[in-house]
């Protein structure tokens, strides 16, 4: 990637975060990534080799560092790509509706620190990494004490720790225009549709508000394989993009003055899963949508696919008030499929998982009509 960007004529820098790598200090994840890019985004322009104009790019944390810095006041900030990032960082990365991440938390959390002093993970299964408790010392697993995966479980609910890694609290600030690439499968595509709507609507540049450009695939996090396999599924080979390609004509045309057609692009490139084209939006979500509520509803036990849970369009007038299945954590129910992390994102067969007696499993009859479901 550096390279072609490279041949196109641009300088290439490349930051290493505080704590990481190169850098001096100590890493404490998504806290210092506002005031430490912006100190560079200073030294960068000011340098002889800079025309005054820098753009970012990159994917996941790389493209949470570049939202944390699209408010930034510096005036050299012309535009940035971010791809597959995240919108918040307390709810897309560490409480997901308040319940802890922890293989995204604590695996991720925990590998990067090793990563970053040279250090291998242990293999999660053979070391019984699952099961350590209290989850404060969870650490030990990793031989030494990471503080910010401390930090992470005694601020369970969002405060002011928080606070200095909230990418969404000056959105109004962003005023460069900006390409976002996300999938409909990433464990961070709320946020990234919240982060460029929000700025779409609510920065004070109407400029910039007119050049906040998404693509939404069927991907999980990250491009998908040249033949459009996601998951259990292909979407065909349609569904990908170039993306090298299309960060070439945004960035030509947003830093270089040249016209590559983001002019007249729709704000909104969507991939239409099923019947797996792709199409252009103005807004999100929807002005067409129609919102039709479904109801849950049982005439008996509704555990397992084989038990009585129904998925209706209206009302019923069942009398069970509720139900109930027992957890068992020393037999977890599997994450497979759906918005995750790899490896097991995607559309993926339920049918093993919706066998069991301890999940709720609500059905509708089969559908008479076709029917798009596109909205948040």
């Amino acid at each position: 990637k550096g390279r072609g960007l490279l041949d196109e004529g641009y300088a290439i820098v490349v930051q290493d975060v505080r704590g990481r790598f190169a850098s001096e200090g100590v890493w404490d994840p998504f806290r210092n990534e506002a005031r430490d890019g912006h100190d560079t985004l200073e030294w960068v322009g000011a340098q002889p080799w800079c025309n005054g104009k820098i753009g970012l790019a990159g994917g996941s944390y790389l493209g949470f560092t570049q939202c944390i810095n699209g408010p930034s006041p510096s005036k050299y900030l012309a535009a940035m790509n971010p791809v597959v990032p995240w919108g918040n960082t307390y709810h897309d990365i560490i409480y997901w509706g308040g319940a802890l991440r922890f293989q995204l938390t604590h695996f991720w959390g925990g590998s990067q620190y090793l990563f970053g002093v040279g250090k291998p993970m242990p293999n999660i299964v053979e070391k019984g990494l699952f099961w350590h408790l209290p989850l404060i010392t969870w650490d030990q697993q990793l031989g030494t004490e990471v503080s910010y995966l401390r930090e992470w479980v005694n601020h369970p609910t969002y405060g002011d720790y928080w606070k200095p890694a909230e990418v969404g609290d000056k959105i109004e600030e962003v005023t460069i225009p900006a390409l976002y690439i996300g999938g409909w499968y990433d464990i961070f595509q709320t946020g990234v549709i919240d982060y460029w709507n929000g700025v779409r609507t609510r920065s004070k540049s109407e400029e910039a508000r007119k050049k906040q450009f998404l693509i939404m695939g069927p991907w999980t996090h990250g491009i998908s394989p040249k033949d459009g396999k996601v998951g259990d599924l292909s979407f065909g080979e349609h569904s990908n993009i170039h993306p090298r390609q299309v960060e070439s004509d945004f960035f030509a045309e947003v830093m270089k003055g040249e016209d590559r057609g983001f002019s007249d692009r729709a704000p909104l490139q969507l991939f239409v899963m099923g019947s797996n084209r792709w199409r252009k939006e103005s807004e999100w979500p929807l002005a067409r949508t129609e919102f039709k509520p479904f109801y849950l509803s049982a005439g008996g036990p509704a555990n397992s696919a084989s038990g009585e849970g129904r998925l209706t369009w209206e009302q019923t007038t069942d009398n069970r008030d509720t139900d109930a299945f027992t957890y068992n954590p020393e037999n977890p129910v599997a994450s497979e499929g759906g918005a995750l992390l790899w490896p097991t994102a995607g559309p993926r067969d339920q049918s093993e998982i919706e066998a069991r007696t301890d999940v709720l499993v609500y059905t509708s009859e089969i559908l008479t009509e076709t029917v798009e479901v596109t909205g948040p």
